[in-house]
């Protein structure tokens, strides 16, 4: 697996991870796919000084 981590930190409360992915298995199924891209995106959303709103997604193509 290999993966591109790029963050941006718009203020101190807003945060921002796009994750491009390559996955690829050496032994597969006979009808699998070895190769695998795929997109994750993730936020953290600072709410209070104690409480912070995280979320996260990955997108196989």
């Amino acid at each position: 697996m290999t993966q591109l981590i790029i963050t941006r930190k718009f203020s101190s409360n807003l945060s921002l991870v796009v994750v491009p992915t390559f996955l690829h298995w050496s032994y597969t199924a006979y009808n699998d796919q070895n190769t695998v891209f795929a997109l994750g995106i993730g936020e953290r959303a600072k709410v209070s000084n104690r409480i912070a709103l995280v979320a996260d997604y990955t997108f196989p193509f």
